[in-house]
């Protein structure tokens, strides 16, 4: 028969019981659970944070069809295989980088054509600040090259200028008052105001901005 008393086993059991670790409780277990969700979440926060900041590139495509052309269309990098322009040395030969036409300055070379299909002739209208004169680069039986054609100041449009007339072989030249209307950066009409000259409607076309060399 055991001697064990029912107080010594309930000793027993609260001895157990004082030593059992607190991560071991029901307390310690939700304490814990709470700690790794935590520092779970912290760490997928600072990675989706590292990404974030991390620069976008475009790559940048190049154009067979066009050498030296490039457009940003966010696929995979297409190599010209065509051989680059040499001249007659063999020097490779880059291509010339030319200006958009702007409304706002006339200056370049122009063809004109006279009303009834005469011409065209070449003037070069030279532009500062908005005072423009044009000189003749070729010439006629009626203006000689390198005469002033028209001068006047471009303030509107349409604006105001002048323009020489004169009989064959630019006998009695005088200056005429005419009207410009530009229609767009390489393009615009002259029209006289009085009818003393002939040949108008004068349309001049831009062929470069530059002068001839």
């Amino acid at each position: 028969m055991s001697s064990t008393t029912p107080h010594s086993g309930q000793a027993a059991a609260t001895k157990l019981h004082v030593y059992k670790e607190w991560w071991e409780k029901p307390f310690g277990v939700v304490l814990i659970g709470i700690f790794i969700t935590v520092v779970g979440g912290l760490i997928v926060w600072l990675v989706g944070e590292y990404y974030s900041q991390q620069p976008t590139v475009t790559p940048v495509v190049i154009n067979p069809s066009t050498p030296g052309k490039t457009t940003n269309t966010g696929k995979l990098h297409v190599r010209n295989n065509s051989p680059p322009a040499r001249d007659r040395g063999g020097a490779v030969t880059l291509p010339k980088i030319v200006p958009p036409s702007s409304p706002d300055d006339l200056s370049g070379v122009w063809s004109v054509t006279y009303g009834g299909g005469n011409g065209p002739l070449d003037v070069v209208i030279r532009q500062t600040g908005n005072r423009i004169v044009g000189t003749l680069v070729t010439g006629n039986d009626y203006f000689p090259a390198k005469e002033v054609a028209i001068h006047g100041t471009y303030d509107s449009n349409p604006f105001q200028a002048q323009q020489v007339c004169a009989s064959l072989h630019f006998t009695h030249p005088y200056w005429a008052d005419v009207q410009f209307d530009i229609i767009d950066g390489d393009h615009m009409t002259e029209s006289e105001h009085n009818g003393r000259c002939s040949g108008f409607p004068i349309f001049w076309r831009r062929l470069r901005n530059s002068e001839p060399d």
